[in-house]
């Protein structure tokens, strides 16, 4: 295995290191006070954040949604390559909440599945007729139902 320097092992890594992918989001977008400032929402009109336009690198259109009697431009907004330290922190934390929430999301439906699946075995074994007498196992009824 190879050995390094302190600095020459940063360096290599720094070489080797991909490119940041950039991060996006999606959600509403409407024209803010001034030019530099966009506003954007995750899903209402009635809650808008003000962005300013220097942290956005691109905007694509997704669909257009109605809010009560006007529309608004759903889309997909590309933020441009973080040019402090702060901002970076920023986008990493939203970006690693935003993991979360998905991951806490899939969780919950893999046990709504789960549970409905046991619910729905038993349920079948509570109707099924094939007891073998009180107080038996119902083998079948179970390989029937719940397999």
């Amino acid at each position: 295995m190879a050995t390094f320097k302190p600095n020459e092992f940063f360096a290599s890594y720094k070489a080797e290191k991909p490119a940041p992918v950039p991060y996006s989001l999606d959600g509403l977008i409407k024209p803010g006070p001034g030019g530099e400032i966009i506003g954007f929402s995750f899903a209402s009109c009635q809650e808008w954040i003000d962005l300013p336009t220097s942290l956005i690198e691109t905007i694509e259109p997704i669909t257009t949604v109605t809010c009560d009697d006007h529309e608004h431009p759903f889309v997909m907004l590309t933020f441009a390559q973080a040019k402090t330290p702060e901002i970076a922190a920023l986008l990493a934390l939203i970006e690693g909440r935003e993991k979360s929430m998905r991951k806490s999301i899939k969780n919950q439906r893999a046990l709504q599945t789960v549970t409905a699946d046991v619910n729905e075995c038993l349920a079948c074994l509570n109707n099924c007729s094939d007891t073998r007498g009180p107080g038996q196992p119902r083998l079948n009824c179970y390989k029937t139902c719940c397999n």
